[in-house]
C-alpha cells in the first residue's frame, strides 16, 4: 500500500508478445510480489456525476483485493508546468460490503461498471511497481508506478519513462485514462 496519497504511474496497452517480453524482463530484473485477481466496481453519484462531459476527473470504487474490500476515491490531476499528471488517491478497508452498498443506495450512488483484472506484480529496485494486467473486454496492459513519491515529481516521472524505455515499452501509446474510462468508452456509456 502506498506511503502517501499520491499515485504517479504510466499505463500502456501491450500485445500478448510484449506481455511475455516484459514478464521475462521482470523475472530477470525484479522481485516477483504476487499474482492476484481484482474486481473493481465503479460508482457515480446522481448528485455529482463523475462522468459529466465524457471526462472522468473523479472515481469512487469498491475494490476486492486479496480477500479485502477497499473503498477508494481518486481525483485526477492533469499535467502542469510544475508537475506531471498524477492522482490523489484515498483508500480505506471496509468490513461490511453489504452495509456500504446500503449506504450508497441511500445516497443515490449507483454502479456504473465493473473491471475484472488479473494482475502479476513485480517490484523493481524497491522504487517501482511493475504490473502486468489482463483486463476482461480490454486486453493486456503494463503499469509502472512509483512506490514512494517524495522529492521532485518531474524527476520521478522521468525515471518512470526511463524504466519504461529500458524495458522496451512504447510510451507513445501511454494512456491518460484508466481502465474504467476505456470500458465505459468501449460500451458507449460516455
Amino acid at each position: 500500500m502506498k506511503k502517501n496519497n499520491v499515485e504517479l504511474e504510466i499505463r500502456v496497452p501491450i500485445s500478448e508478445l510484449e506481455y511475455h517480453q516484459i514478464k521475462e524482463f521482470c523475472n530477470q530484473n525484479s522481485d516477483f510480489l504476487k499474482e492476484s485477481h481484482h474486481s473493481d466496481i465503479y460508482y457515480s453519484s446522481k448528485h455529482k456525476n463523475f462522468l459529466a462531459n465524457g471526462e472522468i476527473t473523479e472515481a469512487l470504487s469498491i475494490r476486492n483485493r486479496d480477500n479485502k474490500v477497499i473503498l477508494s476515491y481518486k481525483h485526477y490531476n492533469p499535467a502542469t508546468a510544475e508537475k506531471p499528471a498524477y492522482n490523489d488517491e484515498y483508500e480505506t478497508i471496509v468490513d461490511d460490503i453489504n452495509m456500504l452498498q446500503n449506504i450508497f443506495d441511500a445516497l443515490d450512488i449507483e454502479k456504473i461498471i465493473t473491471i475484472d483484472k488479473k494482475r502479476e506484480t513485480y517490484i523493481y529496485q524497491n522504487q517501482f511497481e511493475i504490473a502486468l494486467d489482463k483486463i476482461k473486454d480490454l486486453g493486456n496492459f503494463v503499469e509502472i508506478e512509483a512506490i514512494d513519491i517524495k522529492g521532485d515529481m518531474n524527476e520521478l516521472n522521468n525515471k518512470l519513462f526511463l524504466l519504461a524505455d529500458q524495458i522496451g515499452i512504447d510510451t507513445s501509446q501511454r494512456l491518460n485514462n484508466g481502465y474504467m474510462w476505456l470500458l465505459l468508452k468501449k460500451f458507449g456509456k460516455i
